[in-house]
């Protein structure tokens, strides 16, 4: 049970990250047939225990346990194969197009008292693709996030100007911060920071990491007042 619910779980966030892929009902019913085939188990049959660990509750935390046991090895293994990429290296976006995710690390992260890190940071620098007032979004999926998250979004301008907005991540689920280049200035990076305050012996996980890039469009309203401004003199990086 513990197997099949670890890749029920790495299902729906394959569904959320390819979601041209998945836009009917129909193709995301076909995916979890396809897991319950992998396992052996009948729709039917999954239901049939979920109600049973329903009265059950004891059973249930212990096999969620399990799962997330399942999901460090698998993010531990990630991380191996995409070698130190914790901290990212700066580098430029060579990627065209209306929308496109520009994250460059390692899609899915795992934060305890145990890490010597508890901090993920990225940085982009300007090229080519860039074009004034570009949106940036950050979303990934948290599990088990019981404690204090927070993640912040800066843009640094030509001028020396920067915008900033930050929000603090709480609970399970989907988390998104977006911030709006303002289209009357030549943005010259953007960068960010995901900071976590651990629980001890507790581990935490964000999955499905993604940075999408739109372009601005002058028929559409852009929110920004969220956003707080530093001027030349009071920055300093």
């Amino acid at each position: 049970m513990a197997e099949l619910l670890a890749d029920i779980h790495t299902g729906e966030a394959v569904v959320e990250t390819n979601s041209a892929s998945f836009r009917t009902d129909s193709a995301k019913y076909r995916l979890k047939l396809a897991i319950f085939e992998r396992h052996g188990v009948t729709p039917e049959m999954v239901d049939s225990s979920l109600r049973w660990y329903g009265y059950h509750m004891d059973k249930y935390v212990e096999v969620y346990d399990e799962v997330a046991g399942i999901l460090e090895e698998r993010l531990l293994l990630a991380e191996d194969r995409a070698g130190d990429a914790a901290q990212m290296p700066e580098h430029s976006m060579a990627m065209e197009g209306d929308s496109v995710d520009v994250w460059m690390g390692i899609r899915s992260r795992r934060f305890s008292a145990e890490m010597p890190s508890q901090i993920m940071t990225f940085n982009l620098t300007s090229d080519p693709n860039w074009e004034r007032g570009d949106i940036y979004t950050f979303r990934g999926k948290m599990l088990q996030n019981d404690t204090r998250a927070m993640l912040a979004l800066a843009m640094d301008y030509s001028d020396g100007t920067v915008e900033y907005v930050t929000k603090p991540l709480i609970g399970d689920g989907w988390h998104e911060v977006r911030i709006a280049a303002d289209s009357t200035k030549m943005l010259r990076e953007v960068y960010g920071s995901f900071a976590y305050v651990p629980t001890p012996g507790h581990v935490t996980f964000v999955d499905s990491i993604s940075l999408t890039r739109t372009r601005w469009k002058p028929d559409k309203v852009w929110v920004r007042e969220d956003m707080q401004k530093l001027s030349p003199k009071r920055y300093a990086r």
